[in-house]
């Protein structure tokens, strides 16, 4: 986690799973005695068609601005919402006040100097490729939110790039949302190897379900079920580990992530 934090300072970040889980599921997250660390989360089946747990096997860690909130499955619905008819039906649900099952956690990340930051250690080599999908909902003036994986490179010397890192640009007006891609070796500066812009919104609307898959040779950005970016690139890492950083004007919910690594 630290080799990831320490990647941080190359860039400056101002304004972010697979298939959907049919029961709760348990998931751990470590406990440094950070008190912004909360662990034993379960994240239970949303009314919309959302993977249901934040990495569906394995840890993850809280750090920065980042910290576990509890909230109502019924809050919870209304915060996924991707649509006004979903957001319709959510709201209807919570003003019934009806019990819908036991307080979830999600993370939150609050509007701070410093990005929030969710890790990973996913343990695989980059070069055999995965896919990856999280779920957030900015509320009150957008802001930036990144997936960066960083592998350990396998050998010194000219060798295949072993991190890189896609970037969510969504500002508060309807203009100006865009998506980068940066390529490199951690320690290193990145290199851009691909941007486009996003039709208009307002990113604080509803949820934004955000993809990406690498296959060697490949790498693919979806938002929304939509493919919005492809670049070609190949990887090479060990002890591969991922994270989600976020920097929002006020504040973002982090409420799915998945992570599969390709065989």
């Amino acid at each position: 986690m630290n080799r990831l934090i320490a990647t941080l300072a190359l860039i400056t970040i101002g304004s972010l799973g697979l298939g959907a889980g049919c029961a709760p599921k348990p998931v751990s997250s470590q406990n440094t005695g950070d008190p912004l660390v909360g662990r034993d989360s379960v994240i239970l089946p949303e009314v919309t068609p959302m993977p249901t747990d934040l990495v569906r096997a394995g840890e993850i860690s809280v750090d920065g601005a980042a910290a576990f909130a509890t909230m109502t499955v019924a809050e919870l619905a209304l915060l996924q919402a991707q649509t006004q008819r979903q957001y319709d039906s959510a709201e209807r649900v919570l003003a019934s006040g009806a019990y819908l099952g036991d307080p979830v956690r999600v993370v939150r990340i609050r509007g701070d100097e410093h990005p929030g930051v969710l890790g990973y250690d996913v343990g695989a080599d980059l070069g055999t490729g995965f896919e990856t999908e999280y779920l957030v909902r900015f509320q009150d003036g957008g802001g930036d939110v990144v997936f960066e994986i960083v592998g350990e490179p396998i050998q010194p010397g000219r060798r295949m790039p072993s991190m890189f890192r896609v970037e969510f640009h969504m500002q508060g007006g309807v203009d100006g949302n865009s998506v980068v891609l940066n390529l490199g070796d951690e320690g290193a500066a990145l290199s851009e190897l691909g941007r486009a812009d996003l039709p208009p919104f307002t990113p604080d609307d509803f949820a934004h379900r955000i993809g990406v898959r690498y296959e060697p040779g490949s790498i693919t950005v979806l938002h929304n079920g939509e493919v919005v970016l492809e670049a070609v690139a190949r990887l090479g890492g060990e002890n591969a580990t991922a994270a989600i950083l976020a920097h929002p004007a006020e504040s973002v919910y982090v409420l799915s992530w998945t992570f599969e690594p390709l065989h």
